[in-house]
């Protein structure tokens, strides 16, 4: 391990590694890169229908198993690309450009696993993301420690006066609204807890891709508020889930 290199950006490189083979694995056991007019074998699809139960919050095989596997493909395809990005970098050279780089991958890699959890899971909410850390059983889970207290930018933002809504001002401006993801922000960035459970960890991701599409996480925010230092944490996380998928669907192969 380089100095550059953490234990956590090692995690992640060897989940790139697991997720290039698992997804590899997939496309042999579907028979072929699923197309608009695929169709898996009959046999194949009697095969996965117990996976599928088993991954599902609610033990229900999806009523159109085909749209599942192609959703499992672009998902797994998706994750794997954020995973093999080293290094990420967005804009000019420099320190800003190295944290949206990161911001960027948790993005990318946030949307793979959504489209995963969705063909397999059957929602986002916090009991489906529950249910999927504990089926996927991640070997390495993360904790997030919450930002320093000692960033002034975090303490004045902590203290910015309330606008009227029934969030606090912070979460406003980041342009996220109720639900477990904004619940998990909340608890990490505003009241300054850890998050110790990955299914927590995974709430608090998909509220960082919430802002950062809304184009409301700006790198001032990154910095100032001490957010940065999560990202990679995130990354790990989001890919561990995803490989966790992929094992469960190969593990009658």
């Amino acid at each position: 391990m380089t100095k550059k290199q953490s234990e956590t950006e090692i995690l992640i490189e060897n989940y790139s590694n697991r997720m290039r083979l698992l997804s590899q694995r997939w496309i042999v056991r579907l028979g072929g890169q699923p197309s608009p007019i695929w169709r898996p074998e009959k046999s194949v699809l009697d095969e996965l229908e117990k996976l599928f139960q088993v991954l599902h919050f609610d033990n229900k095989i999806s009523e159109d198993l085909d749209q599942a596997c192609r959703q499992i493909t672009r998902g797994a395809y998706l994750v794997g690309a954020a995973l093999e990005w080293e290094k990420p970098r967005v804009g000019n050279a420099g320190h800003t450009s190295q944290v949206r780089g990161e911001q960027w991958r948790v993005t990318l890699a946030w949307a793979g696993l959504e489209t995963l959890t969705k063909a397999t899971v059957g929602g986002l909410q916090a009991k489906h993301l529950e249910h999927l850390s504990q089926v996927t059983e991640l070997e390495t889970p993360l904790q997030l420690k919450p930002p320093s207290t000692r960033l002034k930018k975090l303490q004045e933002a902590r203290e910015w006066p309330s606008s009227g809504n029934q969030q606090h001002p912070m979460l406003e401006y980041l342009g996220v609204r109720g639900g477990f993801a904004t619940e998990m922000l909340k608890r990490w960035l505003v009241e300054g807890k850890s998050l110790k459970r990955s299914h927590e960890l995974l709430g608090c991701a998909q509220a960082i891709r919430h802002a950062t599409a809304h184009g409301a996480l700006s790198s001032s925010c990154l910095k100032g508020w001490g957010i940065q230092p999560a990202l990679v944490p995130l990354t790990a996380t989001i890919a561990g889930t995803a490989v966790g998928i992929l094992e469960v669907l190969m593990s009658n192969e």
